[in-house]
């Protein structure tokens, strides 16, 4: 497979960023407000219009995830299934965090905290 052009990695981004800000824009929110959502610093998804490499697939799983949408809603591509026994990306635990009930937050939580004060 070719390496993509810059001007190809340029228009996969910007599509990618105006897809985000549509559906920022119908929550009545904004990039930045997504950004601080997940930690991410200011100007980190705003600023992937002018990066030379494609946006970061574990962040658009990520924004995907927070916006509640596919993340081929963002990308317009397919990505393979990761392989078997392999970690959760961010997507997935923040999928499964917005699933999870009270009692599930609460264990988790406590693991959390837990491996904290192992660091």
């Amino acid at each position: 497979m070719a390496a993509l052009t810059e001007e190809e990695i340029h228009a996969y981004n910007e599509a990618v960023l105006a897809r985000i800000r549509q559906l920022c824009a119908r929550r009545g929110s904004s990039i930045t407000k997504l950004e601080k959502a997940l930690g991410y610093g200011n100007g980190t998804v705003s600023g992937w219009n002018k990066a030379k490499k494609k946006a970061p697939y574990d962040r658009i799983e990520a924004i995907a995830a927070y916006l509640g949408v596919p993340t081929v809603g963002l990308t317009g591509e397919e990505r393979p299934a990761p392989p078997e026994g392999s970690r959760p990306g961010q997507a997935e635990v923040l999928r499964w965090v917005r699933s999870a009930g009270k009692e599930e937050l609460l264990e988790l939580i406590s693991a959390a905290a837990l491996r904290l004060k192992e660091l």
